[in-house]
């Protein structure tokens, strides 16, 4: 009997912790979808008495946030810090989609991740994309590439996907996609902009639509130029 209050006492305690982290989620801008899939996938958890997959979840959750408000107050963060919540993220939606898809991030063994600098959260907007627009639709095996090198004096960040693509994907209506997908998107570029307006380097993003020799689309590839900036 007293095991069972414990682990009702425990569920009560992850239920409270849940909505302290979508007040916090939320005031942080994040993705509306996003935030309630994650805490559906907690509360599901919960629910079926799995509170150690509860509490991971809600741990990588937490820090998440965490370090999205940290990173709100500077211009630049180092590009571990950077890999750090872009891994974070990822762990989360891969546990959201139940290891659905699988993903890699590769950084060039040459940069110095701790010393070189580049603007906060400027990444995870497009491996958002490329998850909830390119792989969720796709049958089959699901991957995600991302690889970070040093081009001259910029960071080259590129963001590849199989998945069923740009032209395919418009014809599917995502749930928020209209408000939160344009907005995400609009701010990533004018991020972009204002980086170029500064005059020191140049930024750019590309967008590539991937096919096979018959044509057919097999993903989209993401080219992010970023100055690189050092301490």
């Amino acid at each position: 009997e007293k095991k069972i209050q414990a682990e009702e006492r425990r569920k009560a305690t992850l239920q409270q912790q849940l909505v302290e982290l979508e007040s916090r989620a939320l005031r942080a801008q994040m993705n509306p979808h996003f935030i309630f899939n994650s805490l559906n996938a907690i509360q599901e958890s919960i629910l079926s008495d799995n509170t150690e997959a509860a509490c991971d979840y809600l741990s990588k959750f937490a820090r998440l946030i965490r370090f999205i408000f940290e990173n709100a107050e500077v211009p630049l963060i180092t590009l571990a810090r950077e890999i750090e919540v872009l891994t974070l993220y990822l762990q989360l939606e891969s546990l959201r989609f139940e290891n659905e898809f699988t993903y890699t991030i590769s950084v060039d063994e040459t940069l110095n991740t701790g010393e070189c600098f580049l603007p906060p959260m400027l990444l995870q907007p497009f491996a958002e994309n490329a998850i909830g627009h390119g792989l969720r639709h796709k049958d089959g095996e699901r991957n995600l590439q991302i690889t970070v090198a040093q081009q001259n004096e910029n960071l080259l960040c590129v963001i590849e996907d199989n998945g069923i693509g740009r032209e395919k994907s418009q014809h599917i209506k995502h749930p928020l996609k209209q408000d939160f997908e344009s907005k995400g998107m609009r701010v990533t570029f004018d991020r972009i902009e204002k980086l170029n307006a500064s005059g020191a380097k140049h930024s750019s993003v590309r967008i590539l639509d991937l096919h096979d020799a018959e044509g057919n689309a097999t993903g989209t590839r993401v080219e992010i130029v970023l100055p690189l900036y050092y301490s």
